[in-house]
């Protein structure tokens, strides 16, 4: 079931995101048939080992990443709190949680939103401007990869501990 939603979520995120890449019909029917039907993918998609969970969310992460560096979000939310940058860091932390494979690709959009951020002069002044889309996008990234180190362990142990019951009882 999750591989359906995940399925479900990376099919939304391209064509949106296609959609906001592409202005030809054309392109943007190419774009999201050779994302969708992309052989490697479909494959990867139908594994249960988190893989299409975790292309799924790093494509959404970068989905929002898009919406927030074309839409001025600045003036329509003039708050603390950026949404889609926050959307973005969330599930950046949840895509590498899902499958550590998707970590250099996290980094790397994490690298590319502080080099755009800081070319779009928001990192200029000292005041929220630089303070407020860094933390929208750093805070729920890293409190994903904090919880996710602080659960680690106690999986490792008792997941241990449950596989030896199972291998006991088969045996």
């Amino acid at each position: 079931l999750p591989s359906v939603a995940a399925g479900g979520l990376y099919f939304v995120s391209i064509y949106r995101l296609c959609r906001i890449a592409f202005r030809s019909p054309l392109l943007f029917l190419a774009g999201v048939v050779l994302m969708a039907g992309n052989p490697l993918v479909l494959d990867f998609m139908v594994a249960a080992r988190g893989y299409g969970l975790a292309l799924a969310l790093f494509v959404y992460s970068l989905l929002q990443v898009a919406i927030y560096l074309t839409r001025d979000v600045l003036r329509a939310a003039p708050g603390f709190w950026r949404g889609p940058l926050m959307k973005a860091g969330l599930t950046a932390g949840l895509s590498v949680t899902a499958n550590h494979t998707l970590a250099p690709p996290c980094l790397a959009l994490s690298g590319t939103l502080v080099l755009l951020l800081w070319r779009r002069n928001e990192f200029a002044d000292c005041g929220r401007r630089w303070i407020a889309p860094a933390i929208s996008f750093f805070g729920p990234l890293f409190a994903v990869a904090y919880i996710f180190l602080l659960v680690s362990p106690f999986l490792r142990i008792f997941g241990g501990f449950f596989s030896t019951m199972e291998e006991n009882r088969l045996t």
